[in-house]
């Protein structure tokens, strides 16, 4: 799975990456398929159905996944939450740091940290 801040602008990013991981040999839980696309949506606030829709279908994304990539471009509540559920159940989180980090929560939900596409390849490749 590949995680990232759709509700801030990141869902192009996301996609990229996935293109880019499938393009390099690593099979993709796209979690955008099921019409998760909720990058339109600016206030959640009156959205509770939705809301669970999306939450739960994220969890049970990284329930089925066995490596977690979440790309990192800014602070996102779901990012964190994600982590910390990845983290939970033992999953590998790997962190990619488009932008600075200027939170510790990251760093210490992350198994690998990197900031290149060549090292996510490399960080990948030594774990499958």
């Amino acid at each position: 799975m590949v995680c990232g801040s759709i509700g801030y602008g990141d869902i192009n990013i996301i996609i990229q990456m996935q293109q880019f991981l499938r393009e390099n040999g690593f099979n993709i839980i796209d979690q955008l398929s099921e019409n998760n696309n909720y990058s339109k949506v600016e206030d959640f606030r009156e959205e509770f159905e939705l809301s669970h829709k999306i939450a739960s279908h994220d969890l049970s994304i990284i329930e089925k996944s066995d490596i977690i990539v979440v790309v990192y471009t800014s602070p996102s509540s779901g990012i964190g939450i994600e982590m910390y559920k990845a983290h939970e159940m033992n999953k590998l989180v790997i962190l990619f740091a488009i932008s600075n980090i200027k939170s510790p929560w990251l760093i210490y939900l992350s198994d690998v940290i990197v900031s290149s596409k060549e090292n996510l390849l490399s960080e990948l490749k030594l774990r499958i």
